[in-house]
């Protein structure tokens, strides 16, 4: 009977917890909007251009490292620690 009572107290605290936790949640939820309704259309497309040149650069030194490996293939100018 003990147990049952406090077995039913936790589970009514944990309900109420669980409520709050939502409620809270919700409450942060409003206060931000969604990422893209905060930015305009000129805003969008700079982000956009600016991610389409970061992917670029990220090509370019992938690139640069791939050439760099090859040359030093060739003649090593580093030792294997001086590269780590």
């Amino acid at each position: 009977p003990e147990t049952r009572r406090e077995s039913r107290q936790l589970d009514d605290r944990v309900s109420r917890d669980a409520k709050k936790a939502e409620e809270v949640a919700q409450k942060l939820r409003d206060l931000f909007p969604p990422p893209g309704q905060q930015m305009n259309e000129q805003d969008r497309q700079q982000m956009s251009e600016l991610g389409r040149q970061q992917r670029q650069l990220q090509q370019q030194s992938q690139q640069l490292q791939e050439q760099m490996e090859s040359i030093n293939e060739r003649a090593p100018i580093f030792d294997e620690q001086a590269q780590e």
